[in-house]
């Protein structure tokens, strides 16, 4: 198993992409993944690696996958496990549906963590460069559109009880800035 201890100062304190991201994704991914037959290690293993390779350039995607690999290798993981944990991570930050039931939860995981009030910050706090007027249209073209776009029906049910709260959101910053004439 990886050093958790480790994994996490590595990581960092971030929410955006740090250990405390990281952790959320791992506790979704374990806890939808209780209605799917699924690797389970293959599954922690992605959860825990997905960002581990995000440094703003490249495909991190692409990156996590490769470094998970180099990794995992040393500590015995199946050859099978190996090459499906890289096609999870490689394919959790695409806009296409995965190729496994592993790949799906990931990728929902993922999303799930930006949505509602936890989701709220890590955006403000992501796209900090970004007015309300910017931050509003960011949130409309990526992370309000993502419900109808999650691949597991437990994401779905939580989605959908976040979603609102990020519409509510949006409308309130518009209202203010309609008030203001902005």
């Amino acid at each position: 198993m990886i050093d958790l201890k480790a994994l996490e100062e590595e990581y960092g304190k971030d929410e955006g992409h740090g250990w405390p991201h990281v952790s959320r994704v791992r506790s979704y991914c374990l806890l939808i993944s209780k209605n799917y037959h699924v690797d389970i290690e293959v599954l922690e293993y992605s959860a825990l690696l997905h960002d581990i390779s995000r440094d703003g350039s490249g495909d991190h995607g692409l990156d996590s996958s490769h470094e998970a690999v180099k990794r995992l290798r040393p500590l015995g993981i199946e050859e099978s496990q190996l090459i499906l944990i890289a096609k999870c991570i490689f394919e959790h930050n695409k806009a296409s549906m995965p190729s496994s039931t592993e790949g799906k939860i990931l990728q929902d995981s993922d999303k799930l963590d930006c949505l509602g009030a936890v989701g709220l910050i890590r955006i403000i706090r992501h796209q900090n460069d970004l007015g309300p007027r910017e931050l509003i249209e960011h949130m409309k073209g990526w992370e309000l559109e993502w419900p109808g776009r999650l691949w597991t029906v437990e994401a779905e049910a939580i989605a959908s009880k976040r979603v609102p709260f990020l519409w509510d959101f949006v409308s309130r910053i518009e209202s203010e800035l309609e008030f203001l004439g902005r």
